[in-house]
């Protein structure tokens, strides 16, 4: 496996000296976790494992808050200054081979890009083989299964774009 920090990783961020609730950082064999510069940071309760030969790559100043789960088989990239609010799944694979009329689905999708710049909300839940463009923000609770244009507002169950052209700032 393989730990490539161009800039700083803080794990277990905001948390309080006598907080106990720790974050798992999981490299299986010839994992690649690749952090952007500009540093980034992994709240308290995260649970991210990077499968055999996968790459989770964070971009500059990610903020990933707590209780987020992140399970990578291929590829997720993260893109510059995203925030990741609590309770967010985000999983590039099905890990399970769903058959369907007899006909076995792949497991493992190409691979999730979430761009720069972006907002999930809390308890959101992204899925394979999505593209989620620069700006966009994820409203809490929804469930992405298809790509998101760049500063799209979407929300629901599956995700549907409900405004354009937005902006967020912290």
């Amino acid at each position: 496996s393989m730990v490539e920090l161009i800039g700083s990783l803080e794990l277990h961020a905001g948390c309080k000296d006598d907080y106990y609730r720790s974050s798992i950082v999981h490299l299986f064999p010839n994992a690649k976790l690749i952090v952007g510069e500009g540093g980034s940071k992994i709240c308290y309760g995260a649970d991210i494992e990077v499968l055999r030969f996968a790459t989770l790559q964070l971009g500059s100043d990610v903020y990933i808050n707590s209780n987020t789960s992140i399970r990578c088989g291929k590829r997720i990239v993260i893109g510059d200054g995203t925030v990741i609010s609590r309770n967010v799944s985000i999983m590039d694979s099905d890990f399970h081979t769903l058959i369907r009329k007899g006909e076995p689905q792949p497991k493992y999708g190409e691979e999730v890009v979430i761009g720069n710049h972006v907002w999930i909300g809390e308890g959101a839940k992204i899925l394979k083989n999505v593209h989620i463009g620069d700006g966009a923000v994820i409203a809490a609770g929804a469930i992405v299964t298809r790509d998101v244009p760049a500063r799209a507002l979407v929300a629901g169950v599956p995700a549907a774009v409900i405004d354009t052209d937005v902006d967020w700032e912290v």
